[in-house]
């Protein structure tokens, strides 16, 4: 199950803010909720609380996919098809959830998340991977320090908003991949 909504494009002022957004929502697997992620003190994020009550909900990512036009971001979920409906309804209403109910704490682990990942790109294959999309929709290299920066500024209240901008009263789009309950 796919639920997605419209986002911004790579030289759209809130694309910096979108990667922020796709950390903080994260991602989810069956092995996680054996890792204690049941317990609610022990959460990644707020997402966690919702996806966990899938009953047999194997996986969930986030994605953010940025095009030189358009962009798309949302919610991918692979589970058991009798629950489809629960995981559209996730999909559908976790981004105004967040624009309500997002905390500092799922801020400060995003940023402390991406910076690291700015850190980790290492291989060669990693800086092309990173470095393509920039070169071909922004016409130069973003250097770290810029994307470092950029993310530094946004806090919650700011993040909410972009929330409530892009996700409250907004009609998603659905995908269905096999069967549905």
């Amino acid at each position: 199950m796919g639920v997605f909504y419209e986002a911004p494009h790579w030289t759209h002022e809130d694309f910096y803010a979108f990667l922020l957004l796709q950390r903080i929502y994260g991602n989810y697997s069956i092995e996680m909720l054996n890792e204690s992620l049941g317990e609610v003190e022990k959460q990644h994020n707020t997402l966690h609380e919702f996806v966990k009550q899938v009953p047999d909900l194997e996986r969930y990512d986030c994605v953010y996919s940025p095009y030189s036009d358009c962009g798309i971001f949302g919610h991918y979920f692979c589970g058991s098809p009798e629950y489809s409906n629960h995981m559209s309804y996730i999909g559908g209403v976790i981004g105004e959830i967040m624009s309500n109910k997002l905390s500092d704490e799922e801020v400060n682990r995003a940023k402390h998340k991406l910076y690291h990942e700015l850190l980790s790109v290492q291989a060669i294959s990693d800086i092309m991977q990173q470095y393509g999309p920039q070169y071909i929709y922004l016409n130069r290299k973003v250097p770290r320090s810029e994307i470092a920066g950029r993310i530094s500024l946004m806090d919650t209240d700011y993040l909410r908003g972009i929330c409530k901008k892009w996700f409250v009263d907004k009609q998603p789009s659905y995908t269905n991949w096999g069967p549905s309950g």
